[in-house]
Formats: structure tokens, C-alpha cells, sequence
């Protein structure tokens, strides 16, 4: 009776026929009914842009652009929201689940990455770069340059990541130690081999630590055996058997001798034996890891414990298990 008006019987005949045609019809709309009944239940109070725009919605599509991001999906439907669906497959969401370290190659939408030739430190001629451009930031200069790099297994060279050649060479003006002539375009498809190479080279590199066994590899103490003091940065304070002229002449008569006459033999320092010898032997203190401590000067050379103290870079070092002492 509550959905008689909606029933139109008008082309139904009389008879047992169309009552039974009536009564399918009825029951049709009432199944439609019910499923309208049924959808709008599950909604809930919210409709239309409310419902589309709800908490709920939101809390889903950030959820499902969020793992689309992850997976490097960039055009996500909003019709999808809430429906269970399986993303593309790319080969980044590939790589992903395969737990391969793959690089992004750059291409032409990124900045040029430039080999300028340097007459300098590689480390500091950064450094410089880096405080030149804090410079043009804080007088609100335009910095042409993105980045500076200097891998330490490749000596006279620096990175430099800019756009065109001639920024770079306007920006190192001023900056001495880097070549504006000799500056080369590094391919894009060789610019992850920079990197890589210098990861690979600092994996190889052995780290120093105090107590560790070095040998020398220019100068008088060529060869000679230290051991590690202190570690300061890039530079280590070693301690070896020094080798001190005592004024003890040595004729030259063949090739021997004059590599003995250059390279006096290695004793232990004795504080009497160098000022009877005629040398003037100091005692100043100086600062250490371990605080103030007093050292025999000679000249630039100072001395404690019979051993002579010096402060090298890692290149004047040869380290791994072949310079361990044999005894």
C-alpha cells in the first residue's frame, strides 16, 4: 500500500495474467529499493562533497599517494581512492622489492659536472668554494655553482656541478689554485662513475688509529718503522727511532757511502751525546691529546723517550699488514 502511487499499472490487463505481471513488478521495485536502502545505509550521515571530502577519504588518499610516491607511481586517479586495486609495475617498484642499489642517472635537466685542474689542496680549494658562496648568500648574490667535490684517490683534480663553464670561471676568480683553462664536461653517463669510484676507494683505505704500525715513504726516515701517537684530522703525530747527525763525517768513496753520509744511522735520542756534539738542546712544552707535555727541541725536530715526534699527512705513510714489524 506504501508504494501504490509509485506503481504504474495502466498497461497492465485485468485478469489472473496481469495481476501476476503486477506482482513482479512490484517485487523488482522493491528489490531495487532495498538496495538503495542498503548503499545509503552504508555511506552513513555524509553525503555528497562531505562524503567525497570526509576525514576518512582523506586519511585514504594520503595513504594510497604516499605508497605511490614510495613506488614512483605520478599520476594516481582519485576514482581509485578506496577501491582495492594492485599498482603498476615499474622498474623503480622493481628495483625496490629486489633490494638492488640502483643510481639515477642524471640527464638534461640537471647541472653539468665539471673536472677543473687545481695546483692546490683538493680539500681546501673547497673550502674555499664553499665560503665564497656563503659570501654571495649573505651579500644575496646569485651562487652559479651547486656543489664542489674532490675524491682523495684522484690527486690535481676537483668537481664542480654548474651549468656552463663560463660561471664556473667567473666564480673562481679570486681563488688561487684553481685552473680557469682547464676545466672538461664530464658525459652524463660517466657522472655516476665519479661517485662511485670514490666510494670504492674510501672502502679500500685502511683507517688509522693510535698504535698502529706505518712506514715512511719520503725523506731521511724512507722505510723506517713508526708507530701511531696521535690522530689529528688529516694529519697523524708518529713516533720513530730518530736518525740525528752527531757531526760524524763519512769519506765518500763509492755510492754507499754517500747514502751513509746522507742518512745517518738510526740510535735512540741521548740528550748528552747531542750537546756534546755541539748542539744546542731546548726543552719546551707543547700541547697534546693527553695535555701539556715537555719535549727536547732540535731545531724543528723534538724528542721524548729516546723517540723522535713528527706530524705527517696520510700520503708520506705506507700502511697495511706488510710494514708490521717482523720481530
Amino acid at each position: 500500500e506504501d508504494f501504490a502511487d509509485l506503481i504504474d499499472d495502466s498497461t497492465v490487463p485485468l485478469g489472473e495474467k496481469g495481476r501476476s505481471k503486477l506482482r513482479e513488478l512490484s517485487r523488482k521495485q522493491q528489490e531495487d529499493l532495498d538496495k538503495l536502502e542498503a548503499e545509503m545505509s552504508a555511506r552513513g550521515d555524509q553525503r555528497g562533497a562531505d562524503r567525497r571530502f570526509s576525514a576518512g577519504f582523506l586519511d585514504r588518499l594520503e595513504g594510497i599517494a604516499q605508497e605511490a610516491e614510495e613506488a614512483g607511481d605520478d599520476d594516481i586517479a582519485v576514482d581509485d581512492i578506496g577501491k582495492a586495486r594492485t599498482l603498476p609495475v615499474t622498474p623503480r617498484r622493481l628495483t625496490a622489492a629486489s633490494g638492488v642499489n640502483a643510481f639515477v642517472v642524471p640527464d638534461a635537466r640537471d647541472p653539468k659536472l665539471w673536472c677543473c685542474k687545481t695546483f692546490g689542496p683538493e680539500r681546501d680549494l673547497c673550502i674555499a668554494l664553499q665560503i665564497k658562496a656563503g659570501t654571495f648568500f649573505a651579500e644575496g648574490k646569485e651562487v652559479p655553482i651547486y656543489s664542489a667535490f674532490f675524491s682523495s684517490h684522484l690527486r690535481g683534480y676537483i668537481y664542480i656541478e654548474a651549468w656552463k663553464e663560463a660561471e664556473i670561471r667567473g666564480f673562481i676568480r679570486g681563488i688561487r689554485g684553481i685552473s680557469p683553462w682547464t676545466i672538461t664536461l664530464v658525459p652524463y653517463a660517466q657522472m655516476q662513475s665519479v661517485f662511485t669510484a670514490s666510494v670504492l676507494d674510501a672502502g679500500k683505505k685502511t683507517v688509522l688509529r693510535p698504535g698502529d704500525w706505518v712506514r715512511l715513504k719520503r725523506g731521511v726516515y724512507t722505510g723506517d718503522l713508526a708507530q701511531i701517537d696521535e690522530v689529528e684530522d688529516e694529519h697523524f703525530v708518529v713516533k720513530m727511532k730518530p736518525r740525528v747527525d752527531y757531526g760524524e763525517t763519512i769519506k765518500a768513496k763509492g755510492k754507499e757511502d754517500k747514502m751513509a753520509k746522507q742518512r745517518p744511522m738510526a740510535r735512540w735520542f741521548n740528550r748528552h751525546d747531542i750537546e756534546a756534539s755541539g748542539a744546542v738542546v731546548n726543552i719546551e712544552p707543547r700541547h697534546t691529546q693527553k695535555g701539556y707535555i715537555h719535549f727536547y727541541v732540535i731545531g724543528d725536530d723534538v724528542f721524548r723517550d729516546g723517540f723522535l715526534y713528527k706530524k705527517l699527512r696520510r700520503s708520506y705513510l705506507l700502511t697495511g699488514e706488510s710494514v708490521r714489524p717482523q720481530e
